[in-house]
């Protein structure tokens, strides 16, 4: 998978003055006046900004894959000819619940009914959770948004996520369905403000899924978690990192477990069933590899070069962040996970040989 390279300093060349913030903040203030309201409809219209991202298909969902979950079947009118996808017209989308809105937000993530006109009525075709990246309601650059490894202004765009998400849902389409939502395609919606924004249709996993470091606080409040209920999850977890690893050269980058959901009915299981989302912050080994090039070119002679730093390990690196996400989220005021860990390292060693750092 090529990466195209994009400038997004047409947003901002450099870190904002004031008078930009004030802009900003009142370009903010009438878009959070006139939100997205339950009830509220997207004329849903394609085609498909990225035709890679979209869910695979039957034929190369027999390839054989490592995962032991069934997969969850799409909707299927999502994939057909007549859908968004392809250029189908007369669909909407009805707003029934908010997942994640308001200011300061990377994305506002709404449940929503998909509607059809078919034989001169609207039918429903199922539900779906449509994240759109709406700018006028990003996060506000900060002062302190700056880092050489990003040509000196590292505050990133809206756009910026969903190309990067939409790499991601490219390069990972055979995970789609297992431990990726299924993904329906990114769009153009036109809000009623008149502003243009990107969102991408995908799975909806509201009403049988539970966000993972959600279920290990609700355990907390009997006490302490116990090895025997975290320990499944800690495997589970790893070993779906790998199957992301093993898939495409991708530094998922979790770095807590609210980007993690678990099947509700699996739970228990001594191989629960789990869903990594959140996918805009993570970055390709190659686009990781020449910033590190460039960054150690940029100090060269002046603060620090170490030729070196090029020969790093990005699975221990994913490893290690994805192994403190989950000591947080299971940590306790008697207890320890690191003791834990290297208690119980022949344990992980079996369940786990291919973790090559530590955790």
């Amino acid at each position: 998978m090529k990466v195209e390279k994009k400038d997004y300093h047409k947003y901002y060349l450099r870190a904002p003055n004031s008078a930009q913030r004030k802009e900003y903040r009142a370009v903010q203030k009438r878009a959070f006046e006139h939100r997205l309201m339950i009830g509220d409809s997207l004329a849903w219209n394609g085609p498909n900004l990225f035709p890679d991202t979209l869910s695979a298909t039957s034929q190369t969902l027999t390839e054989t894959i490592n995962i032991p979950h069934q997969l969850r079947q799409p909707l299927p009118h999502l994939l057909a000819p007549t859908a968004p996808a392809f250029g189908g017209i007369g669909w909407s989308l009805r707003l029934v619940e908010s997942v994640r809105e308001g200011k300061d937000l990377p994305s506002q993530i709404w449940k929503c009914e998909v509607l059809r006109w078919e034989k001169e009525e609207e039918v429903s075709a199922g539900m779906v959770v449509v994240k759109l990246r709406q700018q006028s309601l990003y996060v506000e650059p900060g002062p302190h948004d700056s880092n050489p490894d990003f040509d000196d202004w590292n505050w990133w765009p809206a756009e910026y996520y969903y190309i990067q998400e939409s790499h991601v849902y490219s390069a990972l389409r055979r995970l789609q369905g297992r431990i990726l939502p299924t993904c329906y395609g990114f769009y153009n919606f036109k809000l009623s403000t008149g502003e243009q924004c990107v969102g991408m249709v995908m799975e909806d996993l509201t009403s049988t899924t539970d966000v993972l470091f959600s279920v290990f606080q609700e355990e907390k409040k009997d006490g302490l978690l116990s090895p025997e209920f975290y320990t499944p999850f800690l495997f589970e977890i790893f070993r779906a990192q790998k199957a992301i690893h093993d898939e495409f050269e991708l530094l998922c980058l979790v770095t807590n477990l609210k980007n993690v959901l678990v099947i509700r009915e699996t739970t228990k299981d001594l191989r629960p069933h789990l869903v990594f989302l959140g996918f805009g912050p993570s970055k390709t080994v190659a686009w990781q590899t020449e910033s590190r090039t460039n960054l150690m070119e940029s100090q060269k002679g002046t603060v620090y070069y170490d030729p070196t730093e090029l020969i790093w390990n990005w699975r221990i690196s994913d490893q290690e962040l994805l192994g403190r996400a989950f000591a947080f989220a299971v940590q306790g005021v008697e207890f320890d996970f690191s003791k834990w860990a290297r208690k119980n390292q022949e344990k992980l060693t079996q369940e786990l040989p291919f973790l090559e750092g530590d955790i």
